[in-house]
């Protein structure tokens, strides 16, 4: 039987039966072995690559955008990053992988929230999540997954296949706004006028990584009151809504919405997205 051990560079290894060395069938990001699985990861905003050297047909993927920001002074939770996975043929050379960045943090009560980037890997190409509405701006921005408004106006829609669309806030005593939408839900909304921000829409786990995780869940809505809270951000990752303070961010690879802020705090930023690759050892 023949043990591969990886060498100090991580490029090569060696065949206990006869020490030669071999070449790795693929470079690019973080390499990891587990579970029969060689899985490469891509964290960077921004462009890397990917590069098939040789003896690889197929790999199994995993695309997540940038979450969208929520909305400052009493705004909506921001839409997460579009969710892709499946399996791509590929042929030897180099791939381009685009990892987006989340929505930047809105700091200023008129402030309109950013949509997060995109991110792909071959032809699949999900969408960032949609920035959140506000009190001024009250609509939120489509996406992967839809922004939540800021109160009765057109909530984000999210993208089929990818996501979901964000919830509806409303005019009232708290004025409570819409959760972001998440990738397997979408962000839930208020419309009482009262009572605590919509919580984001759920986001997929995926083990694909070696681990089970969640993400692209959307960020929570926030209103304008010391007495209600936020909404709870989606599956644990997208960021938590406020009555008062600071939205909070989205987690950051995960493609996270950022939580709406109270009134007049600032939305929190959405998190950054990912690309996972793998295939059989």
């Amino acid at each position: 039987m023949s043990v591969r051990r990886a060498s100090r560079s991580g490029l090569y290894g060696y065949r206990a039966n006869n020490l030669q060395a071999w070449s790795p069938v693929a470079l690019g990001g973080t390499i990891t072995d587990t579970g029969g699985y060689r899985i490469h990861t891509f964290t960077t905003v921004g462009s890397d690559t990917f590069q098939v050297v040789s003896g690889l047909s197929s790999v199994d993927y995993l695309v997540v955008a940038g979450g969208g920001s929520g909305g400052s002074g009493r705004g909506g939770g921001g839409g997460a990053g579009g969710y892709k996975t499946g399996s791509q043929s590929v042929i030897q050379g180099s791939h381009a992988v685009v990892i987006g960045g989340g929505g930047a943090t809105t700091t200023t009560v008129d402030g309109q929230s950013d949509s997060g980037g995109n991110s792909s890997f071959y032809a699949n190409v999900s969408t960032g999540g949609g920035g959140a509405g506000n009190w001024r701006f009250g609509a939120g921005r489509n996406g992967g997954s839809g922004g939540g408004s800021g109160d009765t106006a057109t909530l984000g829609q999210g993208t089929a296949g990818q996501g979901n669309n964000g919830g509806r806030g409303s005019a009232g005593t708290n004025d409570p706004a819409g959760g972001g939408g998440g990738a397997a839900g979408a962000g839930i909304s208020n419309t009482s006028g009262s009572g605590n921000g919509g919580a984001g829409g759920a986001g997929l786990s995926s083990s694909i990584s070696g681990s089970s995780l969640f993400y692209s869940g959307g960020g929570g809505g926030g209103n304008h009151s010391s007495i209600s809270v936020g909404g709870a951000g989606g599956s644990g990752v997208g960021g938590t809504g406020r009555g008062t303070g600071n939205g909070d961010a989205g987690q950051q690879n995960r493609g996270a919405g950022g939580g709406g802020g109270g009134s007049p705090f600032a939305g929190g930023g959405g998190g950054s997205g990912i690309v996972i690759i793998r295939y059989p050892l």
